[in-house]
């Protein structure tokens, strides 16, 4: 909230994003990375000052239990080599920034641990950090207002829901994010799925490492919600970490998101 003067020397409060309550998360395109952890990508609650509203991490099981994070056996490079520790500056960091844009947090499951990972998240952002699966109601993600400064936990990997995190499904009961990682050959389906109200992730960047700027270009036309680059150099249209989704009719309008202001805790 900000406190504004009226005419007679008293003060109202007013609200700093007034149209919260009818802007949804699926109105809203962000920039995200890939493989969020692994050097050169600066530790995940930079990436967060940068204006990144998604994040992806890559979590083993290891002989004694714990939930490690890198890319492969051939490849450990990580900013956070465990579970706890990509979580734990992340909980921090959101609950600093309580008005900043809902940040998506990617969970891929390497080796088959779907409950121990669900665990994690919820010990390491308890309570109404996180935006829960049953929050979509009918098909519709909720508003601005209801999940400024929490996590949107996305399992992959995996076939169900877990308890407290979202998984990626086109269609069914589970329907509400999903992945079209090409936005060239997919566009059609990004576009379908946009309209149908899910939320799309799509990977400006192909597997290599070529940079290729048209697929970028295609990747922010595309709808998609999410839009992961292996740099956090990567930025939308308008040189923005985020926008008013360009695919979605919605109230949403610039200067709806978030403002110098969101990055202090409110």
């Amino acid at each position: 909230m900000l406190l504004a003067a009226c005419q007679h020397g008293s003060t109202r409060r007013v609200e700093e994003f007034p149209r919260d309550g009818v802007i949804r998360i699926n109105d809203v395109q962000v920039r995200g990375t890939h493989n969020s952890y692994q050097p050169p990508l600066p530790p995940l609650e930079r990436q967060l000052d940068e204006g990144i509203r998604q994040l992806e991490v890559d979590v083993w099981v290891q002989p004694d239990g714990s939930l490690a994070v890198y890319h492969s056996t051939a490849d450990r490079r990580s900013t956070c080599p465990a579970l706890d520790s990509c979580l734990g500056p992340v909980r921090t960091w959101l609950e600093g920034h309580r008005r900043s844009l809902p940040v998506f947090l990617i969970v891929e499951d390497k080796a088959g641990s779907p409950s121990a990972i669900d665990a994690a998240v919820q010990a390491a952002l308890p309570g109404r950090l996180l935006v829960r699966p049953d929050e979509v109601v009918g098909g519709r993600w909720p508003t601005l207002a209801a999940t400024r400064g929490r996590a949107v936990p996305v399992l992959i990997g995996t076939a169900s829901r877990t308890a407290a995190m979202f998984t990626y499904a086109s269609s069914g009961p589970q329907a509400a994010i999903t992945s079209r990682p090409d936005p060239v050959a997919q566009a059609g389906d990004v576009a379908t799925f946009v309209k149908a109200g899910l939320v799309v992730r799509t990977q400006a960047d192909p597997d290599t490492f070529v940079l290729d700027e048209k697929r970028r270009e295609a990747a922010a036309a595309s709808g998609a919600q999410i839009v992961s680059a292996r740099d956090d150099g990567y930025l939308l249209p308008g040189g923005v970490s985020w926008r008013c989704d360009p695919l979605v009719p919605s109230p949403c309008r610039a200067g709806d998101l978030e403002t110098p202001s969101t990055t202090t805790t409110s």
